[in-house]
């Protein structure tokens, strides 16, 4: 085999792996967004439910801001993923990030993704939303 030949090779398996790594790599990274909304969605839901005990006998139903916040981190430390949290009335964000090591895109220089997620909750209201 030729210097040439060789060169090609070498370059066509390159490339091979490379487009393999974005294939794997890619995979996983869509797969920990995915649960970078869900840790979201579950953090936010959580904190909805934190409602305001005083306002609720009055027949009011408003969240509970503090508890509310302290109910969607509490979520949070049993994750990987670190995030903040909104209240504003009846309405709950949660915006999370995380990170996924890459597999193979390690070998180009690509260690680590990081991914981002986030999700709205709102308190029961008196329709029953």
């Amino acid at each position: 085999m030729d210097e040439k030949n060789r060169k090609y090779l070498i370059n066509s398996d390159a490339l091979q792996l490379a487009v393999a790594g974005l294939v794997i790599d890619g995979g996983y990274v869509m797969s920990a967004k995915r649960d970078a909304e869900r840790v979201a969605e579950q953090a936010a839901r959580a904190a909805a439910d934190q409602l305001d005990v005083g306002k609720l006998r009055s027949g009011e139903q408003e969240i509970e801001p503090r508890q509310a916040a302290q109910a969607a981190r509490d979520y949070l430390a049993h994750t990987d993923m670190r995030g903040t949290v909104h209240v504003a009335g009846n309405d709950v964000v949660v915006e999370v990030t995380g990170h996924q090591e890459s597999v193979i895109l390690s070998a180009f220089g690509k260690s680590a993704w990081t991914v981002h997620g986030s999700a709205r909750a709102s308190g029961i209201d008196e329709a029953g939303g």
